[in-house]
């Protein structure tokens, strides 16, 4: 993550996970399985590792999409082509660059926002009224529920008096309010992780954090300001990820065969601008009615992992979108998904392992990978499995783990891996351990049904070799671009429209600054010191910011409760809104909402 030079933080953000956008597999930095496996089975994951989890996991939400699908397929197309360049006389370098350029214009424009709709969920999210609820708050529960220091839930919870959509409501809102206000350390953490975003650099070169995290909170601040009905984030933040992700539209643009470059990715670049103005434009109560009523349309449910090969998310109502439009989006995405993994007599003999390598990684792209580590897997004589984790390099001398043996699993030792997964949905979990590829031991959620059990068990132990993969192609294609004479034009090309998408979000996410003049001003700083500078490299008051965003996150508003937290971040609450009062009076800039009693933070 880039940062601005004015301000060295002490604590930098843990951002070192990620989820790889092509195969969709998640890699966890601080989930370490050796010593966390028993803690996820018991839904007991230690609650310092919930912002991430919540960031990567709304990521692999993201992905999972029309949008994230045919960007996928597009980036192995082009893999596909490479092979094909490499290994015969024939050369299609246009189509290539082509479609290379397609899939990396789309991922820049788009990586802030997927920035900020995942700092969005870490930070702000919180379970309402309504029947929806994201996946990644979801898989959260799945995993902390019983965490050390939580409430315990109800006993049995079929005692909760009220559906099951209200119990998961209440209890993700007694985690969050847990761990964002009566967590100490991690009440810190929260306010270190939002204090780096809102300090990083504006430049969407650099990850794009705080252009996207900003972006989110303009159009969350212009939701609640048209909403008439009560507001829920979580129909907000699940809106607003298909409004963008959901987009057959914007999926019907990234893969229209007739457009050619530079047309094809100006054309991308313009539909996603046009899309960021019509957001604003929306009757935000007509539109949540309509996409909560498709959302809970039973037809519309995710199937079971590896039902189909191919997952095409349904139209959802709410988003603005014609049904033609929507049409033609779906029609390109299953041309493209026909052309490179359904069989046919016509694929070479050399692509044949490609091509099943490709079915593959899409059926796994639905899986999120919670933790996985290499170990080595001895299943015995009297049909035990013990798991010896691998410690720099070497097997373990005690296993972390001793567990039945499938059926049919023959006695040896060998090389294996252990994973965890959620299952599309959010549905439940998976704990396999494989020896060899060959799953050896399994552990499922009773919420998964048995078809979905034996299709997870045939995935195991490709995560790795999926990401290795994906890691070869990429460098083989940075390699075969930089022989090419086409690429710098189009690298310039590509170079305009980032500084064309870098000042749209710049515009998109100055909702906190009012007046025109005030804009002129502070947008420079804005762009070039991120809000640090905007609050004139004022250390205490970003921290004093940041934490009472925190706070109103759950719905700690009153002044008198608020004082108190205050305090023990070493800040003084009236001497922070004197200089709220000062930035909005001179400059325009609206940090904080404020009544006789009660205070909220706005970004």
């Amino acid at each position: 993550m880039a940062r601005c030079a004015t301000r060295e933080l002490k604590h930098p953000p843990n951002f070192v996970s990620y989820v790889d956008f092509v195969s969709n597999a998640a890699v966890l930095e601080e989930v370490d399985l050796r010593n966390h496996l028993i803690a996820l089975i018991e839904s007991k994951f230690p609650l310092e590792l919930l912002p991430a989890f919540l960031h990567e996991a709304a990521h692999h939400s993201c992905f999972l999409s029309p949008v994230g699908n045919a960007l996928a397929l597009l980036r192995l197309r082009t893999y596909r082509q490479l092979l094909r360049q490499r290994d015969s006389a024939t050369r299609d370098t246009l189509r290539l660059l082509e479609d290379h350029y397609r899939y990396e214009a789309s991922i820049a424009i788009m990586r802030p926002l997927a920035e900020g709709i995942a700092c969005f969920q870490e930070f702000d999210s919180l379970a309402g009224k309504s029947n929806v609820i994201n996946p990644a708050l979801l898989s959260a529960f799945w995993c902390f529920d019983r965490s050390d220091d939580l409430p315990p839930p109800p006993e049995p919870p079929e005692k909760f008096p009220g559906t099951k959509s209200e119990f998961l409501s209440f209890r993700s809102f007694s985690m969050l309010y847990h761990v964002r206000i009566h967590h100490e350390a991690l009440r810190h953490r929260y306010v270190e992780r939002r204090e780096n975003v809102l300090a990083d650099c504006f430049s969407t070169e650099g990850g794009g954090y705080l252009s996207g995290y900003l972006t989110v909170k303009s159009f969350w601040k212009s939701a609640v300001e048209r909403k008439v009905r009560d507001f829920d984030r979580e129909v907000f933040l699940a809106h607003l990820k298909s409004f963008f992700y959901d987009d057959y539209a914007f999926v019907a643009k990234i893969l229209d065969p007739d457009a050619e470059f530079p047309e094809s990715i100006n054309a991308i670049g313009a539909y996603f601008q046009e899309r960021l103005r019509t957001y604003f434009k929306l009757s935000i109560d007509e539109a949540y009615a309509a996409y909560e009523r498709s959302n809970s349309d039973q037809r519309n449910k995710m199937p079971s992992f590896g039902e189909e090969l191919g997952y095409f998310p349904p139209h959802f109502d709410g988003l603005g979108l014609s049904a033609d439009e929507a049409k033609l989006g779906e029609q390109r995405l299953r041309a493209l998904f026909d052309e490179l993994l359904n069989f046919s007599p016509q694929i070479p003999r050399d692509e044949l392992e490609t091509w099943l390598g490709d079915q593959g990684r899409q059926r796994r792209r639905e899986l999120l990978c919670i933790g996985s580590t290499e170990a080595q897997v001895e299943v015995n004589e009297y049909e035990r499995v013990l798991v010896y984790p691998m410690v720099g390099g070497v097997p373990a001398e005690d296993p972390m783990l001793s567990c039945p043996a499938l059926p049919g699993v023959r006695p040896g030792c060998g090389e294996g891996v252990v994973e965890a997964y959620m299952l599309p949905g959010a549905t439940g979990r998976a704990i396999l351990v494989s020896r060899r590829r060959e799953g050896v031991y399994a552990f499922f959620d009773k919420t998964v049904p048995d078809a979905s059990r034996k299709r997870v068990l045939a995935e195991c132990g490709h995560r790795s070799k999926d990401l290795e993969y994906i890691r070869q192609q990429e460098a083989l294609l940075t390699a075969h671009l930089a022989s090419e004479p086409l690429t710098q034009y189009y690298n310039e090309s590509a170079s305009e429209l980032d500084q064309q998408m870098t000042n749209l979000y710049l515009h998109t996410a100055g909702g906190f600054i009012r007046g025109d003049d005030n804009w002129r001003r502070l947008s420079p700083i804005l762009h070039a010191e991120g809000i640090f500078g905007v609050l004139g490299r004022d250390s205490a008051m970003l921290r004093g910011v940041a934490l009472l965003a925190l706070l109103s996150s759950v719905g700690e508003d009153e002044k008198t409760d608020i004082v108190p937290v205050f305090q023990k971040h070493n800040l003084n609450l009236d001497e922070f809104l004197k200089k709220c009062r000062l930035l909005r009076e001179r400059d325009g800039v609206e940090v904080i909402a404020e009544s006789q009693s009660e205070l909220t933070g706005l970004i």
